[in-house]
């Protein structure tokens, strides 16, 4: 079962099974459990995972046309 973890300084990263606790030992103090990730677009609020914009989404779905546009070329 995947797991997401958040710290301040270092942000969001999940893991694909439950970290056993010699693991979770070596994360850096202050980090805590969080739900998954629904997007790379959302951000952490403090509580919950904050959607993002409608501005938001549509600058990443340019920036992916883009990208999409210049690999080809």
């Amino acid at each position: 079962m995947e797991k997401g973890f958040y710290h301040p300084d270092r942000g969001y990263w999940q893991t694909l099974s439950e970290p056993t606790d010699a693991i979770k030992s070596q994360y850096p103090d202050g980090t805590i459990e969080v739900p998954l990730k629904p997007s790379h677009l959302h951000t952490w609020g403090g509580s919950d995972w904050v959607a993002p914009t409608q501005a938001e989404i549509d600058a990443d779905v340019a920036n992916a046309v883009r990208a999409e546009r210049d690999g080809k070329l």
